[in-house]
């Protein structure tokens, strides 16, 4: 069993390779190797995330790990969870997908805990691959770089949508962009908020979000809460 140990995630360390594809895994395994790791395919995933996090645990030292996993076996998982709580466990993990503007809302209910997102094909090259596994690396060990440190700030509902089944609400994050609405699952606010998902559009929240991030689909927002009352005449916030 690989045991978690007090050092940066180096060269020939064990880095275990999720995906529903073999041939993904397979071309994914040998840019992990040109990176300087060790491969370990897992592929297909097993149908429990328990099972697989475990055999994770056991084996690699890190992970790079598929969104989509459900194409090729019966899954019910996704891969951003699988990259989350490999992250909580304190596994360095990232997540690679050739969807990640398709399935933006459903990977933004885990990105708290992705500390990179790769876009297959774009940014799966063995220098990007090392940068970020060395980033989630050094996020397990308490170290976060700007874009990644979230700060308690305003979010305001704008709309909510349903998307494939899923209630997605349309937010603005004023200290972030004031004019740009992004996408989040209605499930953030509601999971700390109970019976808030009915009330949405015009309310107010506070939540962490990291304001530094550059593009949207790096955002992440946690630990939501309403909002104080603004008093009338005072300028949107």
């Amino acid at each position: 069993m690989v045991q978690l140990i007090e050092r940066p995630l180096g060269q020939g360390d064990a880095v275990a390779v999720v995906d529903d594809i073999v041939e993904d895994a397979d071309l994914t395994a040998a840019l992990v190797r040109e990176a300087g790791f060790e491969p370990i395919v897992i592929a297909p995933p097993p149908p429990s995330i328990e099972r697989l996090l475990a055999k994770i645990r056991s084996d690699a030292r890190a992970l790079i790990c598929d969104h989509r996993l459900a194409g090729r076996v019966n899954v019910s998982y996704y891969g951003a969870e699988v990259v989350a709580k490999s992250n909580e466990f304190k596994i360095p993990a990232v997540l690679i997908t050739t969807y990640a503007d398709v399935e933006a809302y459903s990977i933004r209910l885990w990105r708290s805990r992705i500390p990179r997102l790769l876009r297959r094909g774009r940014e799966s090259d063995p220098d990007t691959i090392f940068e970020a596994l060395t980033q989630a690396d050094g996020e397990a060990g308490g170290r976060y770089e700007p874009h990644r440190i979230a700060y308690r700030t305003v979010v305001r509902v704008e709309s909510v949508r349903k998307v494939e089944g899923t209630r997605v609400a349309e937010v603005v994050v004023p200290a972030w962009n004031p004019s740009e609405v992004v996408e989040i699952p209605v499930a953030l606010i509601s999971n700390d908020i109970p019976n808030s998902g009915n009330q949405l559009p015009g309310t107010r929240f506070m939540a962490y979000v990291n304001i530094y991030a550059e593009t949207a689909d790096e955002l992440y927002f946690r630990d939501f809460e309403l909002a104080p009352e603004v008093p009338a005449g005072w300028p949107d916030q």
